[in-house]
């Protein structure tokens, strides 16, 4: 244990917590990076498909996922809310254009899902005191074994 200045006093900060405190900037800062150019792909190819008459989706979902981005290096835990909107509008939308084909559904929702994985594991490890670490690991994991089943139920009718 270690005492860390709060600005009007001093808290004591675990060694768990010292640990992850040192290594969260460059997580945060990588998966923000990560964010912001996905975003930034998605806003111009949605803007330039948007120009010859073609889906809104990808024009929302990169702003969305710029947003995100901005929010993760910023420290907003808003960040991942966004983010798992933007995952449930994807599936949505990735639903409604081709229905339950895995084949078809598997490009459309395997970055953004794998994204919200990466944003869950870095909230567990970043924003997490031993308390907590178990209760968002165990969130990130499971959305991984949901994640698993939904696509393995999935038939493919080829």
């Amino acid at each position: 244990m270690r005492l860390e200045s709060t600005g009007v006093g001093y808290r004591s900060v675990s060694k768990f917590e010292a640990n992850n405190m040192k290594s969260a900037p460059l997580l945060r800062g990588v998966l923000a990076a990560l964010l912001l150019a996905v975003g930034s792909g998605l806003s111009i190819g949605g803007g330039l498909l948007a120009q010859h008459g073609g889906s809104l989706y990808y024009l929302v979902s990169g702003f969305a996922t710029l947003a995100a981005g901005v929010l993760l290096w910023r420290r907003s835990p808003l960040a991942l809310w966004l983010y798992i909107g933007v995952v449930c509008g994807t599936l949505l939308w990735a639903i409604s254009e081709t229905g339950l084909e895995f084949w078809l559904l598997l490009p459309r929702l395997g970055l953004p899902l794998a994204l919200l994985l990466l944003l869950l594991l870095e909230s567990a490890l970043c924003h997490s005191s031993e308390g907590k670490l178990a209760f968002r690991s165990g969130l990130a994991a499971s959305l991984a074994v949901v994640m698993l089943l939904g696509l393995s139920l999935m038939e493919d009718e080829s």
